[in-house]
C-alpha cells in the first residue's frame, strides 16, 4: 500500500511528470517567489524577458507584466547602443 502523501501526489499530478512540466513548475514557483523576471529568463535560457513574459505572463499581476514589458523595451534600446 502506498503512503497517503504519495497517493495524494499522484492524484494531483494525474499525468506523467516530464522535464517540460518540471521546467514550467520551476518557473511558476520562481514567479510566485517574486524572483526578478530577468533572473527567471536567464535561468530558463530565454533569448529575452519578453519570451518569459509571453510564456508566463498569466502568472504575473498586470502591473508586473507591464513592468516586464517596459524592462524589455529598455533592454532592447540598450542593445542598439552597443
Amino acid at each position: 500500500m502506498q503512503p497517503a502523501s504519495e497517493r495524494y501526489t499522484l492524484a494531483v499530478l494525474d499525468r506523467e511528470l516530464t522535464p517540460h512540466r518540471m521546467r514550467h513548475s520551476a518557473a511558476s514557483l520562481l514567479i510566485a517567489a517574486d524572483v526578478p523576471l530577468k533572473t527567471i529568463s536567464d535561468s530558463l535560457g530565454h533569448s529575452s524577458i519578453r519570451v518569459t513574459s509571453d510564456t508566463y505572463g498569466h502568472l504575473f499581476s498586470p502591473a508586473k507584466a507591464d513592468a516586464a514589458n517596459a524592462m524589455q523595451r529598455l533592454l532592447d534600446d540598450s542593445d542598439e547602443c552597443e
